[in-house]
């Protein structure tokens, strides 16, 4: 068949039933994907990352640990809006002082690489034992590659465990409850 040529009433009416199919599915595709989230979960589902920011700073600042941590992320990747290292470490210390194992290890990779924090190799050990106190085996693997790395002399993770003990040892003053 050539461009000229005319097209069977049958074939016609097949191919336009085709294209006004194709074409009400990607209308509802688009509409479904324009409705504004109903939830954290469903934003960052969708990639809606704002829209997470928003969801999960409420529920952060009523003290879910979990908001604390998934928003320190947010801020920490720069999903949703700018990059803020210093944000992004004062989310995840809210979240690690109420003995969230996952935020306890950004914490500690904050620590280890110095972003949002001065640099401290000591203190990202300590809190990968806190997280590891808190039942999080990741963080295990984590400090036996610390310790293999030679990044810390036994007697620095000696003094790790001897300074930063307990959860409360590694909190800031003002974040102590």
């Amino acid at each position: 068949m050539t461009w000229g040529s005319k097209l069977s009433a049958p074939y016609a009416k097949a191919v336009l039933a085709a294209g006004a199919t194709a074409t009400l599915t990607a209308l509802a595709a688009l509409g479904a994907y324009l409705t504004y989230p109903e939830s954290a979960a469903e934003a960052l589902d969708r990639g809606f990352y704002g829209a997470a920011r928003d969801y999960l700073n409420e529920s952060a600042s009523q003290g879910s640990p979990e908001a604390q941590n998934m928003l320190g992320n947010l801020y920490y990747l720069g999903l949703g809006g700018p990059r803020n290292h210093d944000l992004a470490f004062s989310w995840y210390l809210k979240s690690a002082a109420q003995a969230d194992a996952e935020a306890q290890i950004n914490l500690a990779r904050m620590y280890r690489q110095g972003l949002g924090v001065k640099r401290d190799v000591i203190r990202s050990f300590a809190w990968l034992r806190q997280a590891r106190i808190n039942g999080n085996e990741a963080a295990e693997n984590q400090m036996r590659w610390i310790a293999g790395s030679l990044s810390l002399a036994p007697n620095q993770i000696q003094l790790a465990q001897d300074k930063f003990g307990t959860l409360e040892s590694l909190l800031p003053d003002n974040e102590k409850p």
